[in-house]
């Protein structure tokens, strides 16, 4: 029952980032720009270096995130799981 309220918790916060307009003045991401779902931590830290910032694992199985400037990568154990782009604030 956890792992449900997990993740509608974690979907009702990443699906409007999701289906949202982009913001003028938005950068629009080619493939590759971001890291693509099914890469490896390794491979993101090679690829797109460390990010800013990184947020503890959190429930079951354990989801994590990586705060870059102008995205968010989002992490199921050491597996993306997506890559959103940051709000244009």
């Amino acid at each position: 029952m956890k792992t449900l309220r997990l993740a509608l918790a974690v979907s009702m916060l990443v699906m409007p980032l999701l289906t949202a307009s982009p913001a003028l003045g938005a950068k629009d991401f080619s493939p590759g720009e971001m890291p693509a779902r099914g890469m490896r931590m390794g491979k993101v830290l090679d690829l797109y270096g460390e990010p800013r910032a990184t947020l503890p694992a959190v429930g079951r199985p354990p989801i994590t995130r990586w705060l870059y400037n102008e995205y968010t990568v989002y992490f199921e154990g050491k597996t993306v799981i997506e890559s959103v782009r940051a709000p244009v604030l």
